[in-house]
């Protein structure tokens, strides 16, 4: 997959800075905008960078684009009380939606995701062109 550091670091509200790491394939794929958002936020485990890395990049990310969900962006949160780590996906329509996340193979690689994580959350919102908690 081809990712690219965005050329900028925002400061949001004055509390939190962000480097994002963007999908490039993902941003050309469309010029219609998706009407779904998925947001993971977590801490990475300290004892478990390396493995959660090879995971998420190997395997974690490619099984959702099979799946239908296309990653936007991984954000670092470097200031503040949030999670360290935010990762964005978005999806075109809801019956893909509801397919994914209902889905076995889903549910089991969420809960690997977690095994690398604390303070995981997940949240599904609308999707809206700016950054969104």
């Amino acid at each position: 997959m081809d990712f690219a550091i965005k050329g900028y670091v925002a400061s949001l509200k004055g509390h939190v800075r962000i480097a994002s790491l963007h999908s490039n394939q993902t941003a050309q794929k469309s010029m219609t905008n998706p009407n779904y958002r998925m947001i993971l936020s977590y801490d990475i485990h300290p004892e478990k960078y390396e493995r959660y890395y090879n995971y998420v990049l190997s395997e974690f990310v490619p099984g959702m684009q099979k799946m239908g969900l296309q990653m936007i962006f991984a954000w670092q949160i470097i200031y503040g009380r949030y999670p360290a780590r935010q990762i964005d996906f978005i999806c075109y329509d809801h019956h893909t939606l509801t397919t994914v996340l209902s889905s076995e193979t889903f549910k089991r690689a969420e809960e690997r995701l977690k095994s690398y994580t604390i303070n995981y959350k997940r949240k599904v919102v609308y999707f809206e062109n700016r950054f969104q908690f």
